[in-house]
């Protein structure tokens, strides 16, 4: 709307502003102004007359909004308390979730590598004051047992003859806190700016995603370069080491099958078996898993729309037998392609695309979520005859800052955790900087040379071309 605003101050006639810009301009204001559901009636009138000859606007009324809006948002980038905090706030001001049915959502990491020039240790007094209690194992072995890390850390001195012993000491011994997660020893400094990224092992990948009950693999691999064995990869689920974490989740926040709306008469044996033995009996999950990309972070370079890029699309293919178009219609998509590949090849614009230095090349883990927002047990409050009522956090007061804390936050850990981390590791190819920028210019040259020379020799000998 902001956009629409500016571009109509400039007087481009091609933009219609149906909606005065909110004043005063704050989050409020905003929020209000694109309410459309709560004042459809005036949007439609406010609407270009050209958008209602049909009649459709003027005759039907949605029952629902899809909002689609938010890309590459950093979130959870920082520990410190007061960042973590402000972005909780903003989850809770710039949403009015009374009105939300349901959120989907991708939360994405990268991996890259760097060289290591030294590392430098940290102290274990500063760790365990800093962590707390520290573990020798993970959080999943029950042989874990606690560890005075000073302690340990002033004899293994005490036993070395050259500090370089002491930095293989803590290289060789983790520690873990009670969480869990593995704590971080030493820190690095870097030999230069140079990053690399990787691929996955498509040889591996089948310990993210195991086959479903009909032993059908759950993944498709799309492997790049002639390597075979290194690529891409998409399922149409979330990595199964995310499947605890999300159990974690919807025990918290699902709602126990006496608080649906369709349970309450008593005589239901779900609520006998709720009161003879205790348990919290859980509904359907408000939290689940939809699907997974993990791909290298340099299509995003080559790629205008999520589908082909250039060299997928077959323009110098269809452009070669063109010739023989007897229509207006082909006769114009012809020449659209002849005079893009008289420009510049497919394969040529992909390597004017990749090339230079500081390309991105971060291998990118994409998972998508969906959230039942109107069911989250922290918005529910039920009367005893199983009415909702719309009042305390009914309104979704607090929704946006608990679903940060309890369900962004906690997915975004989960992948630095080392039973979700060390598995994807074991997955991944490093590659040395620039190879994979370069690595599908490499691999298809002969084929691109072979593509230069008969494209050259049709240009001389037809004269259409």
């Amino acid at each position: 709307m902001f956009f629409a605003y500016i571009l109509t101050q400039m007087r481009f006639q091609d933009v219609s502003y149906t909606t005065k810009y909110p004043h005063p301009i704050n989050s409020h204001s905003v929020r209000a102004s694109t309410a459309i559901l709560l004042h459809w009636d005036a949007w439609v009138h406010d609407a270009p007359p050209s958008w209602k000859q049909d009649g459709f606007l003027t005759q039907n009324s949605p029952v629902a909004l899809t909002v689609r809006y938010g890309q590459n948002q950093p979130v959870c980038h920082s520990n410190r308390p007061e960042n973590l905090q402000q972005e909780s706030n903003s989850w809770e001001r710039d949403r009015d979730y009374a009105h939300i049915r349901t959120i989907a959502f991708s939360i994405a990491h990268h991996i890259t590598f760097r060289d290591v020039r030294e590392w430098e240790n940290l102290s274990g007094l500063a760790l365990q004051n800093f962590h707390g209690d520290l573990y020798d194992l993970p959080a999943d072995n029950p042989a874990r047992v606690l560890i005075n890390l000073p302690a340990q850390e002033a004899a293994a001195i005490a036993e070395a003859d050259m500090q370089e012993e002491v930095a293989h000491i803590h290289h060789e011994i983790p520690v873990y806190t009670r969480d869990g997660f593995h704590v971080r020893r030493r820190i690095p400094t870097l030999d230069g700016y140079d990053e690399s990224g990787g691929l996955v092992d498509l040889t591996k990948v089948d310990t993210l995603f195991p086959p479903d009950e009909n032993g059908k693999n759950t993944y498709h691999a799309y492997p790049l370069g002639f390597t075979k064995s290194y690529g891409n990869v998409q399922a149409n689920r979330t990595i199964t080491l995310f499947d605890k974490a999300l159990q974690e989740i919807n025990t918290v926040l699902t709602p126990s099958i006496l608080d649906e709306e369709d349970v309450g008469d008593g005589d239901n044996d779900a609520d006998h078996d709720i009161h003879c033995d205790g348990l919290r009996r859980l509904a359907s999950p408000v939290l689940y898993g939809t699907y997974c990309q993990i791909y290298n972070a340099i299509a995003h370079r080559v790629r205008e729309q999520a589908r082909f890029h250039y060299v997928q699309l077959g323009l110098a293919t269809s452009v070669l037998p063109g010739t023989m178009v007897n229509t207006q219609t082909t006769r114009r998509r012809f020449e659209r392609r002849k005079t893009h590949c008289d420009h510049v090849l497919p394969h040529q614009r992909y390597a004017e695309a990749v090339i230079g230095d500081g390309q991105p090349q971060a291998l990118r883990i994409e998972q998508t979520f969906v959230m039942d927002v109107y069911r989250l047990r922290a918005r529910q409050e039920w009367k005893m005859d199983g009415i909702l009522s719309l009042t305390g956090t009914g309104t979704g007061t607090g929704t946006g800052r608990m679903i940060y804390e309890e369900i962004i936050a906690k997915l975004c850990k989960q992948t630095i955790h080392p039973r979700a981390l060390n598995p994807i590791l074991n997955c991944v190819k490093a590659f040395k900087p620039e190879v994979i920028p370069n690595l599908l210019n490499w691999t298809t040259y002969p084929l691109t040379l072979l593509i230069e020379l008969v494209w050259n020799q049709e240009k001389r000998s037809r004269i259409c071309l």
